[in-house]
């Protein structure tokens, strides 16, 4: 997945950037495959080595933190993205035509599995070379681009997605992604940074010009039915 994603992140963003790839407990084909992006100047790599006293999502969102972190050593805006994402043209160019310091600029996500902050499910497959339902997939892209910024009151739901672009200013005043949140240590919800976000008076807007798709429902949904 991350070789299918990272090859699709690249042909349609419509924008240079800098990559930064956070690994962690990568396979030997997968961290050679990085070390050889890493060489043509494609990939910047750091390594997250796993926090045992934590579960698997709030490592992930470790990760999460970490990558955003190298990030904004890199440049004044960054946004992150999962290994199982499958991205429309110019999915990037058209979260950063709309930057803005005090904005979340998220993406129009798509999930194969029902989401309030997403629109109707629709299923691409797997996002794997040969799996992944790639002609289909650019013929809904272009059903559905709008060269468009909504506010979140205006898009109807929950605007929060990923990708989501946002500046170093804002990144450092909100913080985080909380790993615990409760005094049972539970994991927080995805939805509390974006909370803290808009408390502090940060818009949450969503770009219809940027297409993502992410797997992640799926593969859930598919380990569950086995």
């Amino acid at each position: 997945m991350l070789k299918f994603s990272t090859k699709m992140a690249f042909e349609n963003a419509g924008s240079e950037f800098d990559y930064v790839l956070v690994l962690w407990n990568p396979s030997k084909e997968v961290e050679d495959w990085a070390k050889e992006g890493f060489m043509k100047n494609d990939f910047h790599i750091i390594y997250y080595k796993t926090d045992p006293n934590l579960r698997f999502i709030e490592n992930l969102r470790n990760c999460f933190n970490l990558g955003f972190d190298e990030g904004f050593k890199l440049n004044e805006y960054t946004c992150g993205i999962n290994t199982d994402m499958a991205f429309g043209k110019f999915w990037l160019s058209h979260l950063v035509r709309y930057a803005d310091p005090n904005s979340i600029i998220n993406c129009r996500q798509i999930e194969p599995s029902y989401s309030p902050c997403h629109e109707s499910p629709h299923d691409f497959g797997p996002t794997t070379e040969g799996e992944f339902e790639l002609e289909d997939w650019y013929i809904f892209c272009s059903s559905i681009w709008q060269d468009r910024l909504l506010h979140e009151s205006e898009w109807g739901r929950r605007a929060d997605a990923t990708p989501h672009l946002i500046h170093k200013n804002l990144w450092e005043k909100v913080g985080h992604w909380e790993i615990q949140s409760d005094r049972f240590g539970r994991p927080s919800s995805d939805v509390e940074w974006f909370n803290k976000a808009k408390s502090m008076g940060f818009r949450n807007m969503k770009s219809l010009g940027s297409v993502v798709y992410h797997a992640g429902g799926l593969e859930t949904r598919r380990r569950r039915e086995k």
